[in-house]
């Protein structure tokens, strides 16, 4: 290539892989702050595993319990996605 630099990106499949590759290593290690990271302030979490989680505090608080039984398997696989570009 020339003097030009070569763009790479991230398809959006890829970019949320990478973040719910954090959240699995937080959870295997029983890190219910590090799984709680990934999440906005004001987020909202529906779990079929428990109660609807409203806000960062409480979405840590519920992973509290459910890291306690955190064993070294947990896996996240994005299987498809897509953005509108907002």
């Amino acid at each position: 290539m020339s003097g030009r630099r070569r763009r790479v990106t991230m398809s959006t499949r890829d970019d949320l892989q990478e973040l719910w590759d954090l959240y699995v290593a937080a959870y295997r290690s029983r890190n219910a702050s590090g799984c709680a990271a990934i999440f906005t302030e004001n987020a909202e979490m529906h779990s079929p595993y428990g109660p609807p989680a409203r806000g960062r505090a409480a979405i840590e608080a519920l992973h509290e319990i459910w890291v306690q039984h955190a064993g070294p398997n947990k896996t996240l696989q994005v299987i498809e996605a897509g953005s509108s570009g907002i």
